[in-house]
């Protein structure tokens, strides 16, 4: 879908990527009569779509404000910027505007399985994250605004979720002292890699490579780039077994990127693993994997027809390794202090 695409495509295309979802456009229904017949009129509002009843939203771009309701007119008008995001186990918890904003964490789970679903389709350049307040009724949204629409999360009413995510916290926290001393992680900005961003996460991967007990071959492979898909490695695993122990050959494939990895960002790599011989395929990108990719993965890997293996590292990933390897990562050449 390279193309553009003309408001009522967009509108097509989201209802088609929502249906799955359980999302439906909105509408209102009327009954009325006369002494001949009762008379059922359904007005549709195009380009807003609802689900979980109501819990989730989404408008398209082309919609004007004039044509939604009063209350999303002034949410819309009420915008705020978020300083912090806490994914909790029961509550998304948002600081803006200097107080905390909570929302159902498995509603916003959902809403960014829409958007990748759609990135997938129509990759999307940007998501903007911001609060929506309708202070007339005490009301507030998650507002995640993209090219072609803004996806909402309707905020919880009540004001303990961050008391009960505390508490949970607090929990995990204790239970882990016998194992090891809480140190607050280190945010790697990936915007703050010196130079050539391509090249700097290569030479991450590397020196994460490196640090993996079982990696005994690190093998650069082509080029930084090559056809925008990255650079490889050849990389050999020691794999031990109950009998002996036995050799896995990968191809590393690195990708930094800006949006949200999908099939379509690295088409092809099935063709080079049979075609190379390799036992396995390990995607290493900064950024997170579409839905689609991680099923293509995992079936790929159980898929008997191919015997390939299949390995991922993503952007959570990567956040838990460079806190662990830290050392190699701060006070050098590859990250802005």
């Amino acid at each position: 879908m390279e193309e553009e695409i003309d408001n009522e495509q967009i509108r097509v295309f989201l209802d088609s990527i929502t249906e799955q979802f359980g999302f439906e456009e909105l509408s209102e229904t009327k009954n009325t009569s006369n002494e001949f017949e009762s008379i059922e009129i359904k007005t549709t509002t195009k380009g807003v779509f609802k689900g979980r009843n109501g819990h989730l939203g989404i408008i398209c771009s082309f919609v004007e404000n004039k044509n939604l309701k009063p209350s999303f007119q002034r949410i819309f008008s009420n915008q705020h910027s978020i300083d912090n995001f806490y994914e909790g186990e029961k509550y998304l918890l948002c600081l803006a505007n200097s107080k905390i904003y909570s929302f159902n964490i498995d509603f916003y789970n959902e809403i960014n399985s829409v958007i990748d679903e759609i990135d997938y389709e129509y990759p999307l350049t940007k998501r903007e994250y911001k609060i929506g307040i309708d202070n007339e009724n005490n009301f507030h949204i998650l507002l995640i605004t993209t090219e072609i629409a803004h996806f909402m999360v309707a905020g919880m009413l009540d004001d303990n979720q961050e008391e009960e995510e505390r508490v949970i916290l607090s929990n995990k926290l204790e239970s882990s002292q016998p194992f090891f001393e809480f140190k607050a992680p280190i945010h790697f900005d990936w915007n703050k890699l010196l130079g050539d961003k391509d090249r700097q996460f290569e030479r991450i991967c590397e020196l994460l490579l490196q640090k993996e007990s079982n990696i005994t071959s690190i093998i650069p492979i082509g080029k930084t780039r090559a056809s925008d898909r990255g650079r490889d490695f050849e990389v050999i695993e020691k794999v031990g077994g109950l009998n002996s122990d036995k050799q896995l050959k990968w191809l590393v494939q690195c990708k930094f990127s800006e949006n949200s990895i999908s099939p379509s960002s690295i088409s092809g790599w099935t063709d080079r693993i049979i075609e190379h011989k390799y036992d396995g395929f390990w995607l290493m990108t900064n950024n997170d994997i579409t839905p689609n990719l991680f099923d293509q993965l995992k079936d790929v890997s159980s898929n008997e027809d191919y015997q390939i293996k299949t390995r991922f590292w993503q952007r959570s990933d990567f956040h838990i390794k460079l806190n662990v390897h830290s050392e190699l990562f701060t006070n050098n050449d590859i990250f802005e202090n």
